[in-house]
């Protein structure tokens, strides 16, 4: 009998063990979970999505030391003109979702909407832009879904400050 009332009990604790590593796992890749995956046609429905508000579109990946540079000037623009989107998509595969989430959380942009290549990044830089080589960071503004520019390489702060009041003089004092 001492037997038949313990197994219950042993029942019960294996569930809430079981419980408890649902939860643990759903916190710690939770983050990672908010970059979704692009896939070849993606884009335009991003870009779209955004409309009709300024959006800048940075294409990056982990392990581009410009690209990391070109975040803190991200960072500190948006803070300073919130009512410009931001959209990021890392040229990294899927299994990459746990460091994209970091890095871009430490630069503060794991808010915005982000996306990694999920296909062939062959055929995403093409569905992005026909013209891209492929050099990173790639940093595209658009303004009603229309590309109103495009800047390859580091970005820095005077000259993306420079580019949006020129581009977006309504939005930008």
């Amino acid at each position: 009998m001492h037997r038949q009332k313990s197994l219950p009990y042993a029942l019960w604790l294996v569930f809430g063990f079981f419980l408890t590593g649902c939860w643990l796992l759903q916190h710690s890749v939770h983050a990672a979970s908010t970059i979704q995956p692009l896939k070849y046609g993606d884009y335009q429905r991003i870009i779209k999505a955004a409309a009709p508000d300024p959006t800048i579109v940075f294409v990056w990946e982990i392990d581009c030391a410009f690209c990391k540079q070109s975040m803190p000037v991200l960072d500190r623009l948006l803070k300073e003109y919130p009512h410009i989107q931001l959209r990021t998509i890392a040229t990294d595969p899927p299994e990459m979702a746990a460091q994209v989430s970091d890095i871009l959380s430490r630069f503060n942009l794991l808010d915005y909407p982000a996306w990694l290549f999920a296909d062939s990044p062959a055929w995403l830089r093409k569905d992005i832009d026909p013209a891209w080589p492929g050099t990173l960071p790639r940093t595209y503004l658009f303004m009603d879904n229309k590309k109103v520019q495009s800047i390859n390489g580091r970005l820095e702060e005077k000259k993306l400050r420079s580019w949006m009041q020129s581009t977006l003089p309504e939005y930008v004092r």
